[in-house]
């Protein structure tokens, strides 16, 4: 793991600072700042810091082909590009949701 992106991934926001906050307290805003700080690929471990899930759900998306992956060598990596726009189109899909 890069020592970039965990000094990137360890900021933080206070919680609710955004009407559009994760689960996590975190706003969207804030996280889309991060991925635009990580150079190369990110581990599966990274992305599911980011993210606030199990390790578990981000390997069933990416399975399901909601979230784009590489698999290099023995491991999955994942573009910043590819998680933003994971999280775009969630947002946008959340957004349409009619209660």
């Amino acid at each position: 793991m890069n020592q970039k992106n965990i000094d990137t991934l360890q900021s933080t926001t206070k919680p609710g600072d955004h009407p559009e906050s994760s689960p996590r307290g975190e706003s969207l805003q804030s996280i889309f700042e991060k991925l635009d700080n990580i150079p190369g690929l990110m581990t599966p471990q990274e992305v599911c810091k980011l993210l606030g899930c199990h390790q578990q759900t981000l390997y069933d998306w990416t399975r399901q082909g909601r979230i784009s992956a590489f698999l290099i060598g023995r491991g999955w990596r994942y573009d910043p590009a590819d998680v933003y726009y994971f999280l775009t189109k969630r947002r946008l899909r959340a957004k349409g949701v009619k209660k």
